[in-house]
């Protein structure tokens, strides 16, 4: 089983995977003080009186609240993968063992499965 990421590339994927988690920290802020609005400080001014304008913004709110569900996951997977580069673990697949191509890592940091694995994972969920 051979570690195809070099100790010293460690250090540029450990900084790739800080800014993104600070990037999706601030994005997840931003998407919740916009899901909260202004109904958060008690100020009704912007409650909508007709009901397209009411489904719209109920919608808004869904979406966001959707968007900050998917970032807390990868924000996650985030730590995770910074706590296997902590490990000595980062680049080898939780799965299988075998080293992570290269390619995959550059596309996916945070990855934790080599490709045959994660095919077999999405396989198995319904």
């Amino acid at each position: 089983m051979k570690d195809i990421v070099k100790k010293d590339e460690l250090e540029k994927f450990r900084q790739r995977l800080l800014v993104r988690r600070r990037e999706l920290t601030k994005d997840m802020n931003h998407l919740e003080d916009e899901a909260l609005g202004d109904s958060a400080s008690g100020d009704l001014s912007t409650i909508p009186f007709h009901m397209a304008d009411l489904g719209t913004d109920t919608f808004d709110r869904d979406f966001a609240l959707g968007l900050m569900e998917n970032s807390a996951e990868e924000l996650v997977a985030l730590d995770e993968a910074l706590a296997r580069i902590r490990d000595g673990r980062y680049g080898m697949c939780d799965l299988c063992g075998e080293a992570i191509p290269r390619a995959r890592l550059e596309a996916i940091p945070y990855t934790k499965h080599c490709v045959p694995c994660q095919q077999k994972q999405e396989r198995r969920q319904p």
